[in-house]
């Protein structure tokens, strides 16, 4: 979840947002998404009336199986530091992207905190054999912030289909 699905929805794009899944979190999830679409909506609408957000969300654990992750054909997909802790996540958050990105030819957009576990990531993506493409936020950013972290945003998409 969070604000670029919600600005795209506003921008006109259909939008699924997910937030970790459980009953307990499914509700609050589902109660805070309405509650900022709302007022998104409403400020939305006073200023461009012809735009007709349709943003949806719903509960999702990475590498589950169920009819909200199959019927999606996302043509990009937004996570916010969803790589972080040992890696223990790592194979569930590509076997999904990897099974989105077949349906759509999409591509997945993330960004990437460096916490010491990115041979396992990079194997991984090799594994599943998606093309990386790695943009590193400026140093002039992390002056300002004066923070030690180093912060990667990073594009995945499999590689192109040749026909002949």
């Amino acid at each position: 979840m969070g604000l670029p699905g919600i600005i795209a929805a506003g921008c006109g794009s259909k939008v699924y947002l997910s937030d970790f899944n459980s009953v307990k979190n499914s509700t609050r999830v589902h109660s805070i998404m309405e509650s900022i679409t709302i007022r998104i909506y409403d400020r939305i609408a006073e200023q461009y009336s012809t735009i007709d957000p349709d943003l949806h969300y719903f509960g999702y654990t990475w590498g589950q199986w169920n009819d909200d992750i199959l019927n999606l054909e996302p043509n990009i997909i937004i996570a916010a530091d969803c790589f972080y802790d040992n890696g223990d996540d790592y194979e569930n958050i590509l076997s999904t992207v990897v099974y989105l990105l077949e349906k759509s030819e999409g591509m997945f957009i993330t960004t990437y905190q460096n916490r010491g576990y990115n041979n396992k990531l990079l194997y991984l993506i090799d594994k599943w054999g998606l093309c990386t493409k790695i943009a590193s936020i400026s140093s002039n950013y992390y002056e300002k912030y004066e923070t030690n972290a180093v912060i990667d945003i990073m594009i995945l998409t499999l590689p192109l289909k040749v026909t002949l």
